[in-house]
């Protein structure tokens, strides 16, 4: 290898070695009643011991409704749909796997995913720590149309 490339790969292996192993500050959310990161929502919304998902709603305008959701590692909602509403799920903290209909769509934070009204989906946190998501749903969602896949 001549002296230049052996430069220009050691600079490169320096760079990833920078860039890649930095740690990041928690995501931040950008709110209508102000800005908080994903650690700062978590801490506000703590999951209790033992509790594998927890969804709250932080917020609802007109046309939209967002909720910050958490999953325990190993952790997964039901197979669901939802009748009269779409939604688009954005990863925050940690990966898994988002089921849409019958594919497996392996997400990270920072992926989004987008689930029109009606579909069949469900979310496992597949990391070995907490998960947690973003969810815009619209219309506002009141968690009436919520349909479970495994009951009648």
């Amino acid at each position: 290898m001549t002296k230049p490339a052996t430069r220009v790969l050691w600079v490169s292996i320096a760079l990833f070695a920078v860039c890649g192993c930095a740690s990041r500050p928690s995501p931040r959310l950008l709110l209508p009643d102000g800005s908080l990161t994903v650690s700062e929502l978590a801490a506000r919304y703590p999951m209790a011991p033992g509790q594998k998902v927890r969804a709250e709603r932080i917020g609802t305008t007109a046309n939209v409704s967002y909720h910050f959701v958490q999953l325990a590692p190993g952790a997964g909602e039901r197979p669901h749909r939802h009748a009269q509403h779409d939604l688009m799920v954005t990863v925050l903290r940690g990966g898994g796997t988002q089921w849409i209909r019958e594919a497996a769509l392996p997400l990270q934070a920072g992926d989004s995913a987008v689930i029109p009204a009606g579909t069949p989906h469900r979310f496992v946190n597949t990391g070995a720590g907490p998960a947690a998501a973003l969810i815009v749903f619209s219309p506002p969602h009141d968690g009436s149309d919520q349909v479970f896949l495994d009951q009648p």
